[in-house]
């Protein structure tokens, strides 16, 4: 069947020497232009069909640049297959813990411009990339000011025995390090 054949494509490709980036593309365009798959209007859910789906619905709507903040890996299949411009945001840590894995270099590559949210991040996406492609990169840093919420009547610093509250938005997951938080 389609999963069948598009396996074989896979397989072809990377048994030729193509990198795994080249045998996903090769399998997108396979599936999306499948009927019975049907890719190309979101009947399974991936990293490479989501790239289907997504980059049919921008290309379809007219789309000429895209931005993530968080699927960069769809956002690179998506410009490869379609030829659309896209920015992304990286923040890190999971990223360059296997830049190689993520795609920092070839997502460097091929994305119009990167936001990093620290010097730290930025010297990393850099690290993993080459250097022709490094001032696509910039800090926005990530952060809030306390000094801008500052409610009149409580100071910035708590004093010895008061109790202070804290606000942390993100998701509950160990990369977030709520725990080094609360341990503080």
């Amino acid at each position: 069947g389609s999963l069948g054949q598009a396996l074989d494509i896979g397989v072809k490709v990377l048994s030729g020497g193509g990198t795994s980036l080249d045998a996903v593309e090769q399998v997108i365009r396979f599936l999306e232009d499948d009927p019975l798959f049907n890719a190309g209007r979101g009947a399974v859910f991936n990293a490479a069909n989501e790239a289907a789906v997504a980059g049919k619905h921008l290309k379809d709507k007219g789309v000429t640049l895209f931005h993530t903040h968080f699927s960069s890996t769809v956002a690179l299949f998506v410009s490869r297959i379609y030829g659309l411009a896209f920015s992304m945001t990286v923040h890190g840590p999971d990223e360059f813990v296997d830049a190689r894995g993520f795609h920092m270099k070839e997502k460097l590559q091929q994305a119009s411009a990167v936001v990093s949210i620290s010097n730290f991040a930025s010297s990393q996406i850099k690290r993993a990339a080459l250097p022709e492609h490094w001032s696509k990169v910039c800090v926005i840093p990530l952060g809030v000011d306390p000094l801008q919420f500052q409610h009149p009547r409580v100071p910035a610093q708590p004093e010895d025995g008061d109790m202070f509250r804290l606000v942390t938005v993100g998701r509950l997951a160990p990369a977030k390090a709520q725990i080094v938080l609360i341990e503080a």
